[in-house]
This record gives structure tokens, C-alpha cells and sequence, in this order.
């Protein structure tokens, strides 16, 4: 099945990243990016994602304002934390703000995977 998944980051090489390996796993998946708080919403509003992958550490408003936002929006939409580590207050704030979850940076692929609810196997991917 076809999901949109939505990457919300400031940093350019780290939205492509996550659109290589994401193709790189399962090549029937939509994604959209966003690089603010701003263009994520109206990104969100505008394709209604299944998942979305937003940075912890936005400019300006920061992921967790964003996240407050997007939950404002709706409830339910997936949306992890992007994060290079996890302590025990983040871990604390995001189940206040409603995250469903942490990536951790550097990207581990069967988390990735996990995530977005992808059947990956290394041995499966696509050369």
C-alpha cells in the first residue's frame, strides 16, 4: 500500500538522505518534505501524511512546537522525533507532546523501516 510520509527538517542533505534510503527500501512511497514549522503544516494540511519524520531541533519554533501543532491538527498521524540522542527528559517531553516515537541519527535502517511500517530485509532492498 502507498504511504505519504512527510520529512520535516531544516537541513537540506538530511531531507535527502531520508528520501534515498525511504526509495532505497520500498520505491512506492510518497514523500514530501518540509524545512520549517510552516511549510511543515501547510505541507501536513496539503497531502495529509501517513507518517511524518520531524527534526527535534527546528529553528526558530523547534520540533516540539511543531509537534504541538500537528497535534493540534490531528491526533493520530504518526510522527517521530528525528534526534542524534535520546535522554531521559526528551523521552519525558515527547510523550507530553505526542510524538509516537525517536529516530536516532545516524539513521539505523531497520528502525527506519519499523517506522514507516516498511517490510525491509537487506537482502530484499532494491541495488
Amino acid at each position: 500500500m502507498k504511504k505519504k510520509v512527510l520529512i520535516g527538517d531544516d537541513a537540506k542533505i538530511v531531507r535527502m538522505v531520508l528520501r534515498g534510503l525511504i526509495e532505497w527500501m520500498d520505491e512506492t512511497q510518497t514523500i514530501i518534505e518540509g524545512w520549517d514549522k510552516n511549510s511543515i503544516l501547510e505541507a501536513y494540511v496539503a497531502h495529509r501524511p501517513d507518517v511524518i519524520l520531524l527534526d527535534l531541533d527546528l529553528p526558530e519554533v523547534g520540533g516540539w512546537e511543531t509537534l504541538r501543532s500537528i497535534r493540534e491538527i490531528d491526533p493520530r498521524v504518526k510522527v517521530f522525533m528525528i534526534t542524534a540522542s535520546l535522554t531521559p527528559e526528551k523521552g519525558k517531553k515527547a510523550v507530553e507532546f505526542g510524538a509516537t516515537g525517536f529516530i536516532k541519527t545516524p539513521f539505523d535502517l531497520p528502525e527506519l523501516a519499523g517506522a514507516l511500517d516498511i517490510d525491509y530485509s537487506p537482502l530484499s532492498a532494491s541495488a
